[in-house]
């Protein structure tokens, strides 16, 4: 897969506003991935190295929500720096509205006839309290 072509305005991108790379490299080919963070392809970091992930979801609130500066692949992870705000939108009770940065994703072709999913977890993964 190509590392994408990020022009500045998401308005211009080629599949304005989720990517930038043309709508045939979005979805992951039989709709199955495997992101090994090691030359993945697709949307990259500050160092121009392969995230692995194709597009990323709009925010309410600006047109920066694409921040490769605050993505590091390095050593077959991928190290996000988060900033303030939460991929939801309730503006009547609360007023807040989609402002999550970075809220990467990768296609998936909708026409197939089923969807595979894998729900587990490097056993590595960072677990929360």
């Amino acid at each position: 897969m190509p590392i994408a072509e990020v022009p500045e305005d998401p308005a211009t991108w080629a599949t304005s506003p989720y990517s930038p790379l043309p709508a045939a490299e979005i979805s992951a080919a039989g709709n199955t991935r495997e992101i090994t963070f090691d030359a993945d392809g697709g949307l990259h970091d500050a160092q121009d190295q392969d995230t692995g992930f194709t597009m990323v979801q709009p925010s309410s609130a600006n047109n920066d929500y694409y921040l490769p500066e605050l993505l590091d692949v390095a050593d077959g992870k991928l190290t996000i720096t988060t900033t303030k705000g939460i991929a939801y939108s309730n503006t009547g009770a609360t007023g807040l509205i989609n402002q999550q940065d970075n809220t990467l994703g990768v296609g998936v072709d909708a026409a197939r006839d089923a969807l595979l999913e894998d729900a587990g977890r490097p056993s590595d993964a960072a677990v929360l309290p």
